[in-house]
């Protein structure tokens, strides 16, 4: 790190953020701590700066004639820093939901001035519990120890100057969605009709803006995802043809767009970057849109696209992270590289019967099997989401060489990965305890191989 000059790009970053580019302040203040000893990890960090800057660098605020509907967003992270455990709040305009609700009141005073004031403004929020204290006027004695300040949102939206509303995270993995979808089947099994009618008319409720992402982590096609998930646990038609065929319409139309000459037939981008893996890219749509029922057209680019990345993949068999990108035969993740891409190749040879993406699928586990024993435990970054192709693997050709390799990841784990995170020489993952970063996905696949026959990759088979 002694020839990097961290400090002289974090300075070049301070100059951009208070000139030009404020959406980079939080990130840069994070960076900037570190700037006396810096390590790879910060380095990588601020090349994702650096990227967003090279992604977004077309993208400016653009005022326009006409009213002003007010909006805010806020979010809170409750102990995210992994160095002091302290609860990070992103805001719009000030600390926390009410703080926010504060500001509203005062830029729409400000904006009726002007009489550029256009209907009450509305704060959208991700924490559940924050909404439902303001929203229920009941008492709870759990509550009784909340400041008054914090209640005044409460009049707001009594006295109709605030809408609350949730946030806009729609994914199965990373949204309401999810959960709406899991707790209507866990209903459905529990035979309670008054909850499951609950999770479903919640799930209506979400909305799909013209800005949401195509990708599965957070953008559209996480919210089909959770659509084909109920359909197929709770009977066809749970959610509607319509819908489903509505957001596909969307996901293939935008990735028309973006198609280049003598490219993929389809095409993304998540942050100005063109990703291929399954949680941002190529990967992740195709494995949802061929569980749809797409157009002759449509399906025929699903499958182009798929033997473009097949084509295009590095001779080793390991698969790029990006369109820009393609020089780096590195990261062998479910996220990014081998492991993702490998089981979407699984389904398509489901789905087209096509011996390619077999071939390419097999020559994928091979580079799992020979760099996939990686130093994190999760399955999105590390061991255990790699076993997980082996076992695909094993259930399309019933070659008992893939369950054997299943097997020896997950024994590399019960035997070893405790020992090696307690000593620091394996990383246990962000959130320790999160299915796809941490001790819940490997926690995941041992219960899976019980019986491998039936074992499913959190969230990406159905």
């Amino acid at each position: 790190m002694d020839k990097i000059p961290y400090a002289s790009i974090i300075g070049s970053l301070m100059y951009a953020m208070v000139c030009t580019i404020p959406d980079i302040a939080h990130a840069v203040r994070v960076v900037s701590r570190y700037m006396s000893n810096p390590g790879k990890q910060h380095w990588e960090a601020m090349k994702w700066i650096m990227r967003y800057l090279k992604g977004s660098s077309e993208t400016c605020i653009s005022f326009t004639a006409g009213g002003l509907k007010l909006e805010g967003f806020v979010d809170a992270d409750l102990a995210g820093d992994v160095d002091s455990r302290k609860i990070t709040t992103g805001y719009v305009y000030t600390l926390g939901v009410s703080e926010s609700a504060k500001e509203i009141v005062w830029l729409q005073s400000f904006l009726k001035e002007l009489g550029k004031l256009n209907g009450k403004g509305t704060l959208y929020s991700d924490s559940q519990s924050a909404i439902f204290l303001a929203k229920n006027p009941a008492f709870h004695f759990r509550t009784k120890y909340i400041q008054i300040k914090y209640h005044f949102i409460r009049k707001l939206l009594d006295d109709e100057q605030l809408m609350l509303e949730k946030s806009r995270d729609v994914t199965f993995i990373c949204g309401r969605a999810g959960v709406c979808a899991l707790g209507a089947v866990a209903a459905k099994h529990a035979n309670d009709e008054a909850l499951q009618s609950y999770y479903l008319s919640q799930l209506g409720e979400i909305k799909l803006l013209r800005n949401h992402p195509d990708e599965l982590l957070y953008g559209r096609s996480g919210f089909l995802w959770a659509c084909l998930f109920l359909n197929k646990h709770m009977g066809q038609g749970t959610v509607p043809d319509t819908t489903i065929r509505a957001v596909a319409n969307e996901i293939i139309k935008n990735g028309r767009a973006l198609v280049k000459k003598g490219g993929s037939p389809l095409m993304y981008e998540w942050y100005g970057e063109r990703y291929w893996g399954a949680a941002h890219g190529l990967a992740g749509i195709m494995n949802v849109l061929l569980d749809v029922e797409l157009k002759p057209d449509e399906f025929e680019h699903v499958k182009g696209t798929l033997k473009y990345m097949i084509n295009n993949c590095f001779p080793s068999g390991n698969y790029s992270t990006s369109e820009e990108d393609r020089k780096r035969d590195v990261l062998v993740h479910w996220c990014h590289g081998a492991p993702g891409i490998a089981l979407t190749l699984v389904k398509a040879v489901k789905v087209f019967g096509d011996k390619e993406f077999l071939e390419a699928a097999i020559n994928a586990a091979e580079v799992v099997w020979n760099r996939g024993l990686l130093k994190r435990v999760g399955i999105c970054h590390g061991i255990s989401g790699n076993a997980y192709l082996f076992l695909s693997l094993y259930q399309l050709t019933g070659n008992m060489e893939f369950l054997y390799k299943a097997k020896a990841f997950t024994c590399f784990l019960l035997d070893r990965a405790h020992k090696l995170i307690s000593a620091g020489e394996m990383h246990g993952g962000d959130s320790p305890y999160s299915m796809f970063e941490g001790m819940g996905g490997m926690t995941y696949l041992f219960l899976d191989m019980i019986d491998p026959s039936k074992a499913r990759f959190p969230a990406y088979e159905l």
